[in-house]
Protein backbone atom coordinates (compact mmCIF):
# COMPACT_ATOMS: atom_id res chain seq x y z
CA UNK A 1 0.00 0.00 0.00
CA UNK A 2 1.19 3.36 -0.86
CA UNK A 3 2.83 5.24 1.78
CA UNK A 4 0.58 8.26 1.39
CA UNK A 5 -3.08 6.44 1.61
CA UNK A 6 -1.83 4.60 4.23
CA UNK A 7 -1.41 7.10 6.57
CA UNK A 8 -4.63 8.35 4.94
CA UNK A 9 -6.21 5.35 5.95
CA UNK A 10 -4.88 5.50 9.71
CA UNK A 11 -6.43 8.97 10.01
CA UNK A 12 -9.48 8.39 8.64
CA UNK A 13 -9.69 5.25 10.89
CA UNK A 14 -8.76 7.39 13.92
CA UNK A 15 -11.64 9.89 12.79
CA UNK A 16 -14.13 6.97 12.34
CA UNK A 17 -13.43 5.54 15.46
CA UNK A 18 -14.06 8.81 17.22
CA UNK A 19 -17.44 9.64 15.96
CA UNK A 20 -18.40 6.07 17.38
CA UNK A 21 -18.01 3.49 14.12
CA UNK A 22 -16.69 0.59 14.75
CA UNK A 23 -13.27 0.24 12.73
CA UNK A 24 -13.53 -3.32 12.42
CA UNK A 25 -16.29 -3.34 10.34
CA UNK A 26 -15.09 -0.44 8.12
CA UNK A 27 -12.36 -2.41 7.60
CA UNK A 28 -14.15 -5.61 6.36
CA UNK A 29 -16.25 -2.69 4.25
CA UNK A 30 -12.99 -1.37 2.99
CA UNK A 31 -11.77 -5.03 2.14
CA UNK A 32 -14.58 -5.66 0.12
CA UNK A 33 -14.46 -5.48 -4.21
CA UNK A 34 -15.70 -2.04 -4.15
CA UNK A 35 -13.16 -1.07 -0.96
CA UNK A 36 -10.34 -2.42 -2.88
CA UNK A 37 -11.76 -0.50 -5.92
CA UNK A 38 -11.32 2.46 -4.18
CA UNK A 39 -8.11 2.01 -2.97
CA UNK A 40 -7.03 1.34 -6.27
CA UNK A 41 -8.41 4.94 -7.30
CA UNK A 42 -6.44 6.52 -4.81
CA UNK A 43 -3.43 4.59 -5.76
CA UNK A 44 -3.73 5.34 -9.60
CA UNK A 45 -2.41 8.09 -11.83
CA UNK A 46 -4.98 10.74 -11.24
CA UNK A 47 -5.42 9.83 -7.49
CA UNK A 48 -3.34 12.69 -6.04
CA UNK A 49 -6.20 14.68 -5.87
CA UNK A 50 -8.62 12.16 -3.55
CA UNK A 51 -5.73 11.73 -1.72
CA UNK A 52 -5.09 15.42 -0.93
CA UNK A 53 -9.02 16.13 -0.56
CA UNK A 54 -9.41 12.88 1.97
CA UNK A 55 -6.02 14.28 4.39
CA UNK A 56 -7.38 17.94 4.39
CA UNK A 57 -10.48 16.28 5.47
CA UNK A 58 -9.07 14.33 8.06
CA UNK A 59 -8.01 17.37 9.78
CA UNK A 60 -11.64 19.22 9.32
CA UNK A 61 -11.37 20.84 6.50
CA UNK A 62 -14.80 20.22 5.51
CA UNK A 63 -14.93 22.10 1.86
CA UNK A 64 -12.14 19.01 1.11
CA UNK A 65 -14.54 16.57 2.38
CA UNK A 66 -17.73 17.71 0.61
CA UNK A 67 -15.35 17.89 -2.28
CA UNK A 68 -14.32 13.83 -2.11
CA UNK A 69 -17.61 12.88 -0.94
CA UNK A 70 -18.84 14.17 -3.93
CA UNK A 71 -16.09 12.64 -6.30
CA UNK A 72 -16.72 9.38 -4.11
CA UNK A 73 -20.21 9.39 -4.46
CA UNK A 74 -20.11 9.64 -8.29
CA UNK A 75 -19.02 5.97 -8.31
CA UNK A 76 -21.20 2.55 -7.60
CA UNK A 77 -18.40 1.38 -5.41
CA UNK A 78 -18.96 4.73 -3.16
CA UNK A 79 -22.11 4.82 -3.01
CA UNK A 80 -22.30 1.24 -1.68
CA UNK A 81 -20.05 1.91 0.95
CA UNK A 82 -21.47 5.14 1.84
CA UNK A 83 -24.81 3.34 2.49
CA UNK A 84 -22.99 0.20 3.89
CA UNK A 85 -20.75 2.53 6.57
CA UNK A 86 -24.34 4.90 7.52
CA UNK A 87 -26.09 1.43 8.07
CA UNK A 88 -23.53 0.58 10.70
CA UNK A 89 -23.83 4.36 12.18
CA UNK A 90 -27.66 4.15 12.49
CA UNK A 91 -27.30 0.06 13.76
CA UNK A 92 -24.49 1.05 16.49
Amino acid sequence: MDKDVKNLTQNLFGAAKAKGFDTAQIAGIMDSPEGRTLMAQLNAPGGEAMKEAAAKAAEGDTAALASLLGTLMATKEGKKIAGQVMSLKKNG
